[in-house]
């Protein structure tokens, strides 16, 4: 049995690759998982508690960083 087979049913199911930016890799997550999050992340879209648009990336980064700090 191949290791994305055994990582799958380790998992519950199928497997989706999760990009991570900030540590530039790429995770395996399961997609229950990933549609879970996806699920939270419209529900708050829907109640508008999104930023932007923004007129400039200069904008949008200056935004960011406000967030972070």
């Amino acid at each position: 049995m191949s290791n994305s087979r055994k990582a799958g049913r380790a998992y519950g199911g199928e497997l989706m690759a999760k990009p991570k930016i900030e540590e530039r890799t790429i995770a395996l997550a399961s997609k229950r998982m990933i549609d879970r999050e996806l699920a939270v992340a419209l529900n708050e879209v829907k109640r508008g508690r999104v930023k932007g648009p923004f007129p400039t990336a200069q904008a949008t980064v200056r935004a960011l960083r406000r967030r972070m700090a």
